[in-house]
């Protein structure tokens, strides 16, 4: 029994990562006119992400270059919305980025886009949290459903 226990704890540690969460938390806050967004992503998704595209540049502007591509907010007419770059923190295992939308880009209609490490994660499941006074909302971006239209309290409190 006590070899068995032993053999277990010994097994446990590469059980925990033969199934590994592939997960990203994102959160939107709307404060004064702009629209704040802090994206928590794991830095062994963000490594495998960057060396397999090649992105050329240091580790923030990798990054950057990935929610660029991966991460767009979209008017009603389809045109895309650059967002303000602010920064990354690393903490742990994970990378907190930073973005902004200025003021009045918000409206009804736009859509959010959130395509972030689908490549090398195809079952990645994105959560966004929106906050905006005492409103709040959740989505769930994944492969199969990849855009959302922003919550309607966003879009009529941007306005």
């Amino acid at each position: 029994m006590r070899r068995l226990t032993v053999l277990l704890l010994c097994l446990f540690p590469a059980l925990c990562q033969a199934h590994p969460s592939h997960v990203t938390l994102t959160e939107v806050e709307l404060d004064q006119g702009h629209l704040e967004v802090g994206i928590q992503l794991h830095r062994a998704d963000l490594d495998r992400a960057i060396s397999q595209e090649q992105r050329a540049g240091n580790f923030e502007a990798a990054v950057r270059a990935l929610l660029l591509a991966d991460l767009v907010l979209k008017d009603k007419n389809g045109s895309t919305l650059a967002f303000q770059w602010v920064g990354i923190e690393e903490k742990g295992f994970a990378v907190w980025a930073y973005i902004q939308w200025a003021p009045g880009q918000v409206q009804r209609g736009h859509t959010l886009t959130n395509q972030l490490l689908l490549d090398v994660q195809p079952k990645i499941v994105h959560t966004v949290n929106f906050k905006a006074k005492s409103a709040r909302s959740s989505l769930t971006f994944r492969r199969s459903q990849t855009t959302h239209l922003l919550p309607s309290f966003l879009r009529g409190e941007a306005q």
